[in-house]
């Protein structure tokens, strides 16, 4: 029997008493029970606090609390500080702005239950502007387990997790850092991929959580990054990552330049002295670049599409068994 109160959910939020009425909504509708709710309000200056107390009142049976800091400690303060208080076995990190199926945090705890050497579960979400708690998909038994030591290249070729829908080991999730210094804002790709070094990553097919997109978001603000200098250490490490796995190279190149694309890097540099750099540091070859650039490879290896079955055993071999999938008990 899944045992829900070794789940810890902390909420992350500044000044979004609208829209954190809403997430709380969504996890007062959970099917699981006996989790705790612990929101963490970074010095808001509006309602956050009326909003907590309303959803109490609301949804009694649930085990809602907040922390409010005596200053904003920031966004990656705040993540930091959920580090330092999480104590139950298991640690989910939600955003305020985000939506939540009302399954899945069953689903993901069963999962944890059925796979012991899993160290963390992600879903698929949807960006939206308005993210509601209404006509959900069911959610269905297709799930992945990229393995110990293949997760990265797993998420890399396939489907990266999801920082949303982010729910940890709480023993691995303490240990993790950080590191804005290198990466920039794009700090949590790197985080997830890290994981992969720990143990099993389960990633959820289904549609999991409803993500806030708006034009102000700090994502889309290009003032603050990302900057060349992070994209290239990103690259980097998750080229130390994948070091070794079957077509790990053409799949970084397409990764490289997305993160070129998404990031207009051609505000500070061109793609070929991207590329030059990135060379330099080891991550291509002279003939890689050559190879990479006589024709597009987003999605494709040597000009053919994979299929599923020969993504997986490209990417782990006799490691992986194939699509573990199956109903959550």
């Amino acid at each position: 029997m899944v045992d829900y109160s070794q789940l810890e959910v902390f909420v992350l939020t500044y000044n979004r008493a609208d829209k954190l009425g809403k997430m709380l909504d969504s996890l007062g509708c959970q099917t699981a029970q006996g989790f705790r709710i612990t929101v963490l309000d970074n010095a808001s200056t509006d309602d956050t606090s009326k909003v907590v107390n309303g959803m109490r009142a609301k949804y009694p049976d649930r085990n809602i609390n907040i922390i409010t800091h005596s200053k904003n400690l920031g966004n990656l303060g705040n993540f930091r500080f959920s580090q330092e208080k999480a104590s139950l076995k298991y640690t989910a990190i939600f955003h305020d702005d985000d939506i939540i199926h009302p399954e899945y945090l069953e689903r993901a705890m069963n999962l944890f239950a059925q796979h012991q050497d899993a160290i963390f579960c992600s879903g698929s979400i949807q960006p939206v502007f308005m993210p509601e708690n209404y006509n959900w998909p069911l959610l269905h038994t297709q799930y992945y387990v990229f393995p110990k030591g293949t997760g990265a290249y797993m998420q890399l070729m396939i489907s990266r997790s999801s920082f949303q829908t982010a729910i940890y080991r709480t023993d691995i999730y303490k240990t993790l850092q950080y590191r804005e210094d290198l990466y920039g804002k794009l700090h949590d790709i790197i985080f997830l991929l890290e994981l992969q070094q720990y143990g099993d990553i389960i990633h959820v097919a289904d549609l999991c959580a409803r993500v806030g997109i708006g034009d102000i978001r700090d994502s889309n603000n290009l003032k603050n990054g990302p900057f060349p200098n992070e994209i290239l250490e990103m690259v980097c490490r998750i080229d130390e990552l994948t070091k070794g796995q079957k077509y790990a190279k053409p799949m970084l190149w397409n990764f490289a330049y997305f993160l070129y694309e998404w990031s207009c890097l051609s505000r500070f540099l061109t793609w070929k002295q991207f590329t030059d750099k990135l060379q330099a540091r080891g991550v291509f070859s002279e003939c890689d670049i050559v190879n990479f650039s006589l024709k597009p490879v987003i999605d494709r290896i040597d000009g053919e599409m994979l299929s599923w079955a020969e993504t997986l055993k490209a990417a782990c071999g006799k490691q992986f068994s194939g699509r573990r999938s199956g109903l959550v008990q």
